[in-house]
């Protein structure tokens, strides 16, 4: 049984950033909360069809929407089975030999004896399962649908408190699925699957024996599409889908951190309402008596700022490229399609602007925020994103070294300035490990309203460029915004006494605060389909995210709303 995560937060004496109001008292600290994985059983279900339709093409399950899944559940701590429509060995499609995640799931011992001679659904106790899983692949268009063998481990599960999910084609499995009363499983919910604008991009429309998103429509469904080929995935209450497989790892991750809320008895959740309505509070603390009249436009701004949707669909990334004294910093720019929130910064770790760095910027993007990930080694060449392999760590930090205070800090003022001419508002920075580093730096020398650091290294220390003449840690009395540092009790670059120093710092300075996960949470604990993943932790590092960045939001809509305070941008100063 895996530890139980707990999550302790370390109060800070947080200082007046207004002139005339008196210094907060430091906050009451936060209890403990014990998050238990009890690792439970979590099914994934495969299609058996094999026949594309007319075409004389094989297809099947797609490999990927079955392994990102897997690794997800099993980094969390789930057992995972696997079954399929007519048993035996299922066909596979999409499948990529070169993918070490793919290989790493077919040549598991337990899932290859598993997909030798999967069972078919009658077989299952449906008992046994917290979650079920409906990978997608076109053949899931022949078999899945009006399947009562399907719909009953759907029905059973969903009815028992479990989670009902499903990606790309895999919600063909919902057509059919009724409750006990026979309403449909779909009927009044938001779902995601394959939209018709993909079907027709990869040309099987007259192929397939229906379009998937006008039949879910047709059950009673509200079908939430993204842009084509966009990462996106709807959770509504216990039924949570993905639109494609680039969804397949999001979905496998909303599985997750419902199913950690639910065995925390909502106090996960309870948590991250709590840290909300703090952060609120003591931005809106930040005040002087009387009023003033609004200027003009600052009522559109916060309006805007109030009513942006939480969870708005992203678009599609887009590459961006700005003109620096050293020569284009290129960057991966992540944009909501409807109103913007607000602006982060994603600070890339030591790989670069990598998959997952990418994968952070479209979830803020979804959550409605402008999202820029910059490419930090731009001086030596453009889209540097390297393999996640000793060789790629080698040349990491052989670029790691070439970073300069100077030079990362005009980086930043380049994408504050264009992020300024893109959105009014305040601008916040998510740092990853490397990363962390870099935020840390530019929240002292620059108007970032707050910097998350996650599991940022080497701040205690003097061992390379970016981090001297003096260590990092030191400028924390000089950052203006606030700054919130995540680390995990078992991280190996961070360490125990590395953690103690920093923790001292924030509180010290009255600037943020120090979150340590305990539990065994190691370094790079965010990134999901690798090693060190840890699913409970990265839930609830999202949830402190999403309530940070609402309360700076909160805040600003206040500022705005009240002229006569300083804004969060002008009261900083650009050093």
């Amino acid at each position: 049984m895996a530890a139980p995560l707990s999550v302790y937060w370390f109060p800070m004496a947080r200082r007046s950033r207004i002139e005339g109001t008196a210094p907060i008292r430091a906050r009451k600290s936060f209890s403990h909360k014990e998050i238990d994985p009890m690792p439970g059983r979590i099914l994934i279900a495969l299609t058996s069809h094999a026949e594309l339709g007319h075409t004389g093409r094989t297809t099947g399950f797609y490999v990927a929407e079955a392994a990102e899944p897997w690794a997800v559940f099993t980094a969390a701590g789930y057992a995972v089975d696997v079954v399929s429509v007519a048993g035996g060995r299922p066909p596979r499609d999409g499948e990529d030999p070169a993918d070490p995640l793919q290989q790493r799931f077919l040549t598991d011992p337990h899932i290859a004896a598993q997909l030798a001679d999967t069972p078919t659904p009658d077989r299952i106790d449906t008992t046994r399962y917290r979650a079920v899983f409906f990978s997608g692949g076109h053949g899931t268009m022949w078999d899945f649908p009006d399947n009562p063998a399907l719909a009953r481990l759907a029905r059973e599960i969903y009815e028992a408190g479990g989670i009902v999910s499903a990606v790309c084609h895999g919600p063909a499995a919902l057509l059919g699925a009724t409750l006990s009363d026979g309403t449909p499983l779909v009927a009044g919910k938001r779902v995601a699957a394959f939209t018709d604008a993909e079907e027709a991009a990869v040309g099987l429309t007259d192929v397939v024996p229906f379009l998937l998103a006008q039949r879910l429509e047709a059950a009673g469904a509200h079908h939430s599409p993204a842009a084509t080929f966009a990462a996106h995935v709807v959770a509504d209450g216990r039924l949570i889908t993905g639109q494609n497989p680039a969804s397949a790892r999001g979905v496998a991750e909303q599985v997750v951190a419902a199913l950690s809320s639910d065995r925390a008895e909502g106090a996960a959740s309870a948590g991250s309402d709590r840290v909300a309505e703090e952060v609120a509070a003591l931005a809106g603390s930040d005040r002087v008596a009387g009023e003033v009249a609004t200027p003009a436009g600052s009522d559109r701004v916060a309006e805007e700022m109030a009513t942006a949707p939480a969870g708005a669909d992203r678009v599609a990334g887009e590459s961006l490229v700005l003109d620096t004294a050293d020569g284009p910093l290129d960057a991966y720019v992540a944009r909501p399609s409807g109103s913007v929130r607000g602006a982060v910064i994603v600070a890339h770790q030591l790989f670069g602007v990598t998959s997952d760095i990418r994968e952070f910027a479209d979830r803020l993007a979804g959550d409605g925020y402008l999202a820029i990930a910059p490419n930090f080694y731009h001086r030596a060449g453009a889209g540097i994103a390297l393999p996640v392999d000793d060789a790629g760590r080698a040349q990491g930090f052989e670029l790691l070294g070439t970073l300069t205070r100077d030079g990362v800090v005009a980086d930043f003022r380049a994408v504050t300035d264009w992020l300024s001419g893109q959105h009014q508002g305040p601008i916040a920075a998510l740092g990853v490990s490397m990363g962390g580093h870099l935020a840390f730096l530019a929240a002292a020398r620059l108007p970032i309203a707050l910097t998350v650091v996650l599991y940022g290294g080497w701040l205690t220390g003097t061992e390379l460029p970016v981090g001297g003449p003096t260590p990092t840690l030191d400028l924390a009395p000089e950052i203006s915004g606030r700054l919130v540092y995540l680390v995990g009790d078992a991280d190996h670059v961070v360490s125990a006494v590395d953690r103690e120093l920093i923790g001292k710092a924030l509180s010290d300075s009255g600037v943020g605060e120090l979150i340590v996960l305990e539990g065994g949470v190691p370094h790079a604990y965010l990134s999901p389909g690798t090693p060190s993943y840890h699913a409970a932790a990265a839930a609830t590092t999202w949830d402190r995210i999403a309530a940070e960045l609402a309360g700076i939001q909160a805040a600003a809509v206040r500022r705005l709303r009240r002229p006569g305070l300083v804004s969060p941008q002008s009261a900083r100063r650009d050093r």
